[in-house]
């Protein structure tokens, strides 16, 4: 048993808050064999909107232009994705930015 730190910007918190317009901070309790899609899993059975925006469940997929970045390195792979979480991880969720 662990815990890990899930972090989303100022202009992505509404997925977990609606209204939220500050970043968002969250620890939460993992197993020995939790990995980042596990988490995700969690999350998104909980959190419509968050299934909505961010990962469906039903295939284990990000949705386009959302980014997964564990203690700071861009998960770019489903093999990453099924990394295996450990105490004191942190997740920071992030959406790609386009525009000029």
């Amino acid at each position: 048993m662990g815990k890990v730190t899930l972090k989303i910007p100022p202009f992505f918190s509404y997925v977990m808050l609606p209204g939220f317009s500050d970043w968002f901070i969250q620890e939460r309790e993992i197993g020995d064999k939790t990995s980042v899609c596990d988490l995700l899993n969690e999350i998104a059975a909980a959190n419509p909107v968050f299934r909505g925006a961010v990962y469906n469940p039903d295939d284990r997929t990000l949705y386009d232009g959302i980014n997964v970045i564990l203690n700071q390195k861009l998960l770019n792979s489903s093999l990453e994705m099924s990394s295996k979480l450990n105490d004191g991880d942190v997740i920071v969720l992030l959406p790609s930015l386009a525009g000029g």
